[in-house]
């Protein structure tokens, strides 16, 4: 058969955009018979990735290749250096595999669009250009939610930090505000404040659909700022800037005002939440025979499941996860807490986390759990998160509201104040927990943001006590009926988006 369409992929190895573009491809080769797809994956990451895809038996695997290159043993190296390895590795395994696609006689017709992941893929994006040519039309795969996007495409006295550059070049000009420093430190702070200065002062940032907020109150300031984030900020956004559109894993039915207002900048492929389809089924089965154990002698929406994610965990309060332990146990909410990710290792005492196993009240469960499957258990009612965009698609399409304790300087907090705001309301975010340049009164709630620990534990009871009272039971009649109108947009409008893409 003569394919006519030829999708190839750059992704990261980050498992939250692995698994997000595994459902989109899986969509657009069931929508368009005509195309093929290649994905480059680092070899870290290559066994799962095709695992995962591996999962979706309707698709055609003959029409999609997935490509592992570099070492997967540099993951050994210590502290963030496996990152930079592993990065060049897959930009040169990346632009050679280009360069196979585009050699005569190749299988599959050259490439007719790159997918490109939004971290990093500009660096190599121009010598990709030049390698399959000026026809082939360019995308940026954006995984976190339009709101935060929004942030990134918005000029600074927006709220956002577009004109970085601008921003930088003033400073630099002026010697009363550049202060001596290099221009590397100035775009350092700038790319942090993200408001067209080089610190957080209280400027009112727009989020489209939501109340306007201060900029600090887009921050936690709970996790290590990770290395080089001008740098990866900056790239994000002149990636952007440098594509046919940019696809956006989210949902007019959640965030339709944001997608309206990030238009105006930019040309966005709205696609729906990018899940895969065990996400969107009801009734997965809890294999592991411990948590299973554990949620089956609780009743219908009454445990509140716990997970910081892959990457992050409040490392910088240890105290206030042992606060909000014992605010658990004291209240008798019953709950389980996976400690899967990469940072939380080690991170409680192994006396705290044998006491509260005993207690039959409260799981910590020390190794990777299956998300899905425990959210669609019927005793789980509610979902503490980070705030990343991944497991807030889960727990929406799920049904199950959630709790938000954003970490880094990233999507997080926006994503808690996208959820916690509004006239329909879809979980509770904790404000007292953040710390830093993060604190001060909060202008969505006219309170202030303190950070100590007493009125950490203050939020936390009453978060607590509201979410098994009226005002929880009316988020979780807001988050069912938008479990509804989800599933009724993935097989309509964002269908309709998704077919588009795959005819480029």
């Amino acid at each position: 058969m003569a394919f006519k369409q030829h999708h190839a992929w750059f992704l990261v190895p980050s498992w939250g955009h692995i698994t997000s573009a595994n459902a989109l491809i899986s969509r657009m080769l069931q929508l368009n018979p005509d195309l093929v797809v290649t994905v480059v994956h680092h070899a870290m990451t290559f066994e799962k990735a095709e695992a995962d895809i591996a999962q979706y038996e309707d698709i055609p695997q003959d029409r999609i290749r997935i490509v592992g290159v570099g070492d997967a043993e540099v993951a050994k190296l210590e502290g963030t250096k496996f990152m930079i390895v592993a990065f060049k590795q897959l930009c040169d395994g990346w632009l050679s595999t280009l360069e196979g696609l585009v050699e005569d006689g190749a299988k599959w017709p050259k490439p007719t669009a790159l997918m490109n992941d939004q971290f990093g893929a500009n660096l190599v994006l121009p010598d990709a250009k030049k390698i399959v040519g000026p026809s082939c039309k360019t995308f940026m795969h954006w995984t976190p939610s339009a709101t935060s996007f929004y942030s990134f495409l918005a000029p600074g006295k927006l709220g956002g930090f577009a004109d970085y550059e601008e921003t930088v070049e003033n400073y630099l000009k002026d010697d009363e505000l550049r202060k001596g420093r290099e221009r590397s430190e100035i775009l350092e702070e700038v790319c942090k404040a993200k408001n067209g200065t080089d610190g957080l002062n209280g400027t009112v940032c727009k989020v489209p659909g939501r109340p306007d907020m201060y900029d600090y109150e887009r921050e936690a300031s709970n996790g290590p700022s990770p290395q080089g984030l001008a740098h990866m900020l900056c790239t994000m956004v002149d990636l952007a800037k440098s594509t046919d559109g940019v696809i956006c894993a989210s949902s007019e039915a959640i965030e339709g005002e944001a997608l309206k207002t990030c238009s105006e900048f930019q040309k966005i492929y709205g696609v729906g939440l990018s899940v895969a389809p065990r996400g969107w089924s009801t009734g997965l089965t809890v294999k592991d025979d411990t948590i299973r154990t554990f949620l089956d002698k609780f009743e219908h929406n009454s445990v509140l499941y716990i997970s910081f994610g892959s990457m992050f965990f409040p490392t910088t309060e240890p105290t206030h996860v042992t606060a909000f332990l014992e605010t658990l146990e004291a209240t008798s909410f019953p709950f389980i807490f996976g400690l899967g990710g990469r940072l939380a290792t080690g991170t409680l005492e192994s006396s705290l986390i044998d006491r509260i196993n005993a207690s039959g009240k409260g799981l910590i469960h020390n190794a990777w759990v299956d998300q899905q499957a425990i959210l669609q258990h019927d005793a789980v009612g509610w979902f503490l998160t980070h705030g990343g965009w991944n497991s807030i698609a889960e727990s929406l399409i799920a049904g199950v509201p959630m709790m938000v304790w954003p970490l880094a300087q990233s999507d997080q907090a926006l994503n808690g104040a996208l959820l916690s705001t509004g006239e329909k309301r879809l979980g509770f975010e904790f404000l007292q927990i953040r710390q830093g340049a993060a604190q001060g009164k909060a202008m969505r709630t006219g309170q202030p943001i303190n950070g100590d620990l007493e009125s950490v534990k203050e939020e936390f009871e009453d978060v607590f006590t509201k979410a098994r009272g009226v005002e929880g039971e009316r988020i979780r009649e807001n988050v069912e009926a938008l479990a509804v109108e989800l599933r009724k947009e993935r097989d309509g409008r964002a269908d309709s988006v998704i077919k588009e893409l795959a005819f480029v």
